[in-house]
């Protein structure tokens, strides 16, 4: 029973393995990737444009934010001017008032029912009686009129009043409107600079990328890329060291781990480490090895990569925020090779917040076992090198005096 089992399960395995067919990736050539710089300048064309439309619409808003304050200004105005007018109204009902106990104080008529009887009745003759009487009609006239005028201004001091509240909390909300809208725009300003930024980036490293296929390793248009780079490995030299990494920098600390970090309010990954010398320190190469780029961009300035082979393995170190760089592509370099000055928090490294060097560590060597940018995919530098704790409390660690 046992072997029929076993012969049924295999002639299952073996039905499974004719029904499922073998497929073979297909190779990636440069023509390929040309497809992709092409797709990827179209992208960054669509970007641009949608960009331009969002500037646009940064200033329609700008149109109304101004349009906004020139309304804050005018309700502040008429502000003033209720104000202006309710301390009238108050010097007018202080001014009736007045004149009321005057008329009370003088004539001596107007403090209650038997005041007004007291003085008509205190008439001599009737011609005398109808005057007084008409005298306390007037004055009881007077006195009401002067009342309820001064009862009416008090309650268009009120509305008055109650109008400047609204105003106020009219001028509030628009307030409030023009910080959201200021706020709304500056983070699509911000997402739009960054997309722009990272395409910018992708193209220059697909074009940087072919360029090297073609003219440093001579890939042919329609060549596997994978075969290509094959060759290239077996015909790239990398000296090959069985020492250690040293630290890039003498007399310096750590100012920012690798990993996520918070300098500026919010989480951000930093994929290197963050190493602060005295202005204007050398930097030296980690460990023997060959410089494979060497460029500057808006945010790092002076960037030189360099790859090693350590005891068999492939390593690729990366050098940012130099002031200067002192080394080509292809060139040898090791331990005591000067690459480059320490730079940083200067208009040409538009990142930068202070004098540093970036510490960028990969496995593998860029521009021979992959292509892609090294901060994508770099490691975190202390399990490879030794540096001292880093304390998030002080943002620095202790420092070390020699490499």
């Amino acid at each position: 029973m046992k072997k029929a089992f076993n012969i049924f399960l295999i002639l299952i395995l073996l039905s499974v393995s004719f029904v499922c067919p073998s497929y073979r990736v297909k190779a990636k050539t440069i023509a390929d990737m040309k497809k992709e710089l092409t797709a990827k300048e179209e992208e960054y064309k669509k970007a641009k444009e949608a960009k331009n439309l969002t500037e646009q619409e940064r200033k329609e808003i700008q149109a109304k934010i101004k349009a906004n304050e020139d309304k804050v200004l005018e309700l502040l105005k008429e502000n003033e001017k209720l104000t202006d007018e309710i301390a009238e109204l108050n010097i007018s009902i202080e001014a009736k008032y007045k004149e009321i106990k005057k008329i009370i104080n003088n004539k001596q008529v107007m403090s209650g029912e038997s005041s007004y009887l007291e003085y008509i009745f205190g008439a001599s003759t009737f011609t005398d009686f109808i005057y007084r009487a008409s005298v306390a009609e007037q004055l009881s006239k007077y006195n009401k009129d002067l009342t309820d005028q001064m009862e009416a201004d008090i309650k268009a001091r009120e509305a008055k009043q109650k109008e400047i509240a609204e105003k106020q909390d009219e001028i509030a909300s628009i307030q409030q409107t023009l910080k959201n809208e200021y706020a709304k725009l500056g983070e699509k300003v911000k997402a739009l600079s960054e997309e722009m930024t990272n395409e910018e980036d992708d193209i220059r490293l697909l074009k940087d990328n072919i360029s090297e296929l073609q003219n440093t390793y001579n890939c042919s248009e329609d060549e596997d890329i994978e075969e290509c780079k094959e060759r290239a490995r077996r015909a790239t030299y990398i000296p090959a060291s069985t020492g250690a990494f040293k630290r890039p920098i003498n007399h310096a600390v750590v100012t920012a781990d690798y990993g996520y970090y918070n300098p500026f309010g919010y989480w951000q990954w930093h994929a290197a480490m963050d190493l602060a010398g005295d202005p204007g320190a050398r930097i030296y190469a980690a460990a023997p090895g060959r410089v494979v780029d060497v460029h500057t961009a808006s945010c790092g300035n002076h960037i030189v990569y360099i790859v090693h082979n350590i005891n068999g393995t492939r390593y690729t170190t990366g050098y940012w925020h130099m002031r200067t760089a002192y080394v080509s592509v292809g060139d040898l370099v090791g331990y005591d090779t000067v690459i480059g000055i320490q730079g940083g928090a200067s208009w040409e490294d538009s990142c930068s917040t202070g004098q540093h060097l970036d510490f960028v560590l990969t496995l593998g060597a860029y521009k021979t076992d992959y292509f892609v940018n090294p901060r994508s995919i770099s490691v975190n530098p202390r399990n490879y090198l030794s540096f001292p704790p880093y304390d998030p409390v002080t943002e620095r660690s202790a420092e070390w005096h020699e490499r």
